[in-house]
């Protein structure tokens, strides 16, 4: 990974913090910039553990997703959706 010039650059980050395995997921879906916001899309993914074929393992996991784009100075808000 290169350097990041923060001078023209900036980074949005999503995270979900310790699991005790591995089938959690957080994605940024979507970034949309309008007059007066940056709006991202998230979506977090819990196992759904009343299906049978769902199980469960012995992996750690600190599920997260960093995204870079050009530096703004305008409230970043997220938009989250679970599944």
């Amino acid at each position: 990974m290169s350097a990041i010039d923060f001078t023209q650059d900036m980074m949005i980050a999503v995270f979900l913090g310790y699991f005790p395995e591995d089938k959690f997921r957080v994605d940024v879906k979507q970034i949309v910039e309008t007059d007066n916001a940056i709006i991202v899309t998230v979506r977090i993914s819990i196992p759904d553990y009343n299906n049978p074929s769902v199980g469960v393992t012995d992996g750690f996991t600190y599920p997260h997703h960093i995204i870079q784009l050009k530096k703004s100075y305008k409230p970043v808000l997220f938009n989250t959706a679970i599944e």
